[in-house]
């Protein structure tokens, strides 16, 4: 009989509960000491939650990216395939405020380390080397020189690594004395999920987001010393740095882990994955009447932004739930919003993830088909019409400001030719 396996889980240095694993299947079960539900598809009503939250909820946590796993794998001498033995070594840092490490280890987040305690910094080499290693590592190949302290788990198919940087922004090297601050994804040209441009784009998207008054993730562009490789550098909004260079962690999850679907089960339109009612549902479940129209519309803000840029890849999995004491809920800053406006032509058609009304084509959406999925969502018809009015109308305004920041006008212009022939924001003039 296969033995049992256990992982913990602590939460600001301390065990609140542990995931087993016996005849493939995995369970978990809350200790008393849990203040707050680690996801909502495993409430603390039940103190024992069984596979079907358990799995998907820990493979939502590693990277959607099959070579990247094997890499990890490697790494960690275990199989592609067991999740638990990939986060017995990799689980030490991942999203939200969990940290995943063996039966017997310590969470060093209860001594409190300030990252002044840590005198080391990289240099832009070092980080150029840091980020080539990565890349590899997203095509199969290990990084043993880095493994040791490299135990982080980030999830998405894109290449991508987690540091830790200090009150001036300066990255340290790799170490599991911290919480990590900052996600880095270096552009991969052999990459299947690569675009032209797509570090830019990401911080064209966000920053537009941001100066439109809608919560989005800090990112900036970063361009190696030796001039071969660029990236985008993501301040964590699951992190917070305070003054004396202590890390803390704010529990999160996505929206395939609260509904228990599997992270390669995430595209609606592909593979049925999760859709506007299954995330509606999800909240009007698990948030108080009183909050309830407030967290809808936070999250159908995003969801109409990420149609009005195109955004193709604004799946299930790409919009997060921030998890608080007392059943506090709230809905995450916007991420991985990258727009295909630049892609498309004439001939070829662009797809949102998820259906608007009865359709997946950008090009058969409306300003009023999505006031109408506003109104499906939950929210009221004026409530609904405003956020698409407001949200849409001001979408080129936000991308022309932020490519200029940027220093790229031009393809910020290409961005809104796209929008202007594709999307529903050609309805508001």
């Amino acid at each position: 009989m296969p033995p049992t396996r256990f992982l913990e889980a602590h939460v600001d240095g301390h065990p609140i509960g542990r995931f087993e694993e016996h005849n493939g299947q995995i369970t978990f079960r809350y200790s008393e000491s849990a203040t707050f539900p680690i996801s909502l598809s495993m409430p603390l009503s039940a103190s024992e939650h069984k596979n079907r939250a358990a799995y998907p909820f820990l493979w939502g946590l590693l990277p959607d990216n099959q070579e990247a796993l094997s890499a990890m794998a490697q790494e960690a001498l275990t199989s592609p395939n067991s999740v638990l033995g990939l986060l017995n070594y990799h689980g030490g840092d991942v999203a939200g405020a969990l940290q995943l490490l063996p039966s017997g280890e310590a969470s060093r987040d209860a001594t409190r380390i300030s990252t002044t305690d840590t005198p080391a910094r990289l240099s832009d080499d070092q980080l150029e080397t840091i980020l080539a290693g990565t890349l590899r590592r997203y095509h199969g190949q290990p990084s043993p020189n880095l493994a040791a302290d490299f135990t982080f788990s980030i999830a998405g198919a894109q290449p991508k690594i987690a540091l830790t940087a200090d009150q001036e922004g300066i990255f340290l090297p790799p170490t599991k004395k911290h919480a990590t601050t900052h996600i880095i994804k270096p552009a991969d040209p052999r990459s299947d999920y690569y675009i032209r441009d797509i570090d830019s784009l990401e911080v064209i998207c966000l920053d537009a987001a941001f100066r439109i008054g809608l919560p989005a993730t800090e990112a900036r562009r970063w361009h190696a010393p030796s001039g071969d490789l660029t990236a985008t550098i993501l301040t964590r909004y699951d992190r917070h740095l305070a003054d004396d260079g202590i890390v803390y962690r704010f529990h999160q999850e996505d929206f395939c882990q609260a509904l228990s679907v599997m992270p390669d089960k995430k595209y609606q339109h592909r593979y049925g994955g999760p859709g506007l009612a299954d995330m509606r549902n999800a909240l009007q479940k698990n948030v108080s009447p009183a909050h309830r129209t407030e967290v809808l519309a936070d999250l159908f803000m995003l969801i109409v932004y990420n149609v009005g840029i195109l955004g193709t890849d604004a799946h299930a999995k790409n919009y997060s739930i921030m998890l608080g004491t007392a059943g506090a809920l709230e809905i995450a800053p916007l991420y991985d919003s990258i727009s295909a406006a630049t892609l498309l032509t004439g001939e070829k058609r662009a797809y949102f993830p998820m259906k608007i009304g009865k359709s997946y084509a950008f090009d058969e959406m409306t300003p009023i088909g999505l006031v109408e999925a506003g109104v499906q969502f939950g929210l009221s018809d004026e409530t609904a019409a405003e956020i698409v009015s407001s949200v849409l109308a001001n979408i080129p305004t936000g991308i022309e400001a932020a490519a200029d920041a940027l220093g790229e006008h031009e393809l910020g212009q290409k961005v809104l030719d796209g929008i202007a022939r594709f999307s529903p924001v050609r309805f508001m003039n």
